[in-house]
């Protein structure tokens, strides 16, 4: 019985003795361990320290550059105003020039325009007089085959720089019937072979009431030529047409027959050979 009593009171003791030691040890552990928590913290709060001053730092610097920036936007902002405050005024000046010149414009364009008017009431004067007074464009002499003089025909004009007489009439054919007339009358549709001689022509035209007359080109196999009432041809060495590509005109309407037109400004222009027209006979000297 003692035995036993005294077994169970050993395993008592060491019991109380190993839970105490656990006890301590425990202790022991969780003190270390707080320690180190407490290190860690306090090294936390110093980075975080750290990087409080290094924002704040950047902060300040923050403030200082918009404080800075603001000082330069008003300045831009200055410029800017007194820019536009220039601009106006320049824009302003550049409008009352612009109406000032627009109107001086006007009026050189209109005294040109005058100065036109006049010029061409004049130029058809002095037309009108050379028609009626010049001794070139009197009914005269023109010598035929035999070498013999012949008085030009009644109502044509004859011209001794150009070595031809010719004649306006006021009826309206085909270029075919036209081209017939003449020949009736020692003649044949004008040709034309110099600026002078088509200028003068333009110019006697524009004292008719006609609008249009056929002279003698007509287009060959592509080719623009004179053509005679006796069915001859000669090239057409000198030009005056009003419109840029005569031969586009042949190709798309099958025009072929020369004409001045007053629109052109008694240029040359193409048209149909059947369509009724005045026209321009000539017979040389």
């Amino acid at each position: 019985m003692k035995i036993w009593l005294v077994v169970i009171f050993s395993f008592l003791s060491y019991s109380c003795n190993g839970s105490l030691v656990n006890q301590s040890t425990q202790s022991s552990v969780n003190a270390e361990r707080k320690g180190t928590d407490i290190t860690d913290f306090k090294m936390e709060v110093d980075v975080m320290k750290e990087n409080y001053h290094a924002l704040l730092l950047r902060v300040n610097n923050n403030e200082h550059t918009i404080v800075t920036l603001k000082g330069k936007s008003q300045q831009i902002k200055n410029v800017i105003e007194h820019t536009k405050r220039t601009l106006s005024c320049e824009i302003e000046g550049l409008r009352d020039a612009s109406i000032q010149f627009k109107q001086e414009l006007n009026e050189t364009i209109n005294s040109w325009n005058t100065m036109c008017d006049t010029i061409q009431d004049l130029t058809q004067s002095v037309s009108l007089l050379d028609n009626k007074y010049s001794p070139l464009e009197i009914p005269g002499k023109h010598s035929d085959e035999s070498g013999d003089e012949l008085e030009c025909p009644f109502e044509w004009i004859r011209r001794i720089d150009f070595g031809a007489c010719y004649f306006f009439s006021n009826e309206t054919m085909s270029w075919d019937d036209s081209q017939e007339q003449c020949r009736k009358q020692n003649g044949s549709l004008a040709d034309i072979h110099s600026e002078n001689e088509a200028v003068w022509l333009a110019d006697t035209a524009r004292n008719n009431t006609a609008n249009t007359f056929w002279i003698g080109g007509k287009n060959d196999h592509g080719v623009y030529k004179w053509f005679t009432s006796d069915g001859k041809n000669k090239d057409m060495n000198y030009t005056r047409w009003g419109t840029n590509n005569p031969l586009s005109l042949s190709k798309k309407n099958g025009w072929l027959c020369v004409e001045m037109w007053d629109l052109l400004q008694y240029k040359w222009f193409i048209y149909n050979c059947t369509s009724g027209s005045t026209f321009i006979c000539k017979t040389y000297i």
